[in-house]
């Protein structure tokens, strides 16, 4: 999902992983111009 930030002047990126095992992303966005992310795991329990 990809959708602008709320709270800054930003996007916000949201990746899912469905397999159950560790992975490896590479994600460009030729129109992003800034050089800063975070990652933030969340783990959802049912």
């Amino acid at each position: 999902m990809l959708k602008r930030a709320e709270d800054r002047d930003g996007i916000v990126v949201r990746l899912l992983e469905t397999e159950g095992k560790r992975t490896t992303v590479r994600l460009r966005l030729p129109f992003a111009k800034s050089s800063r992310a975070w990652l933030i795991t969340w783990l959802r329990r049912t």
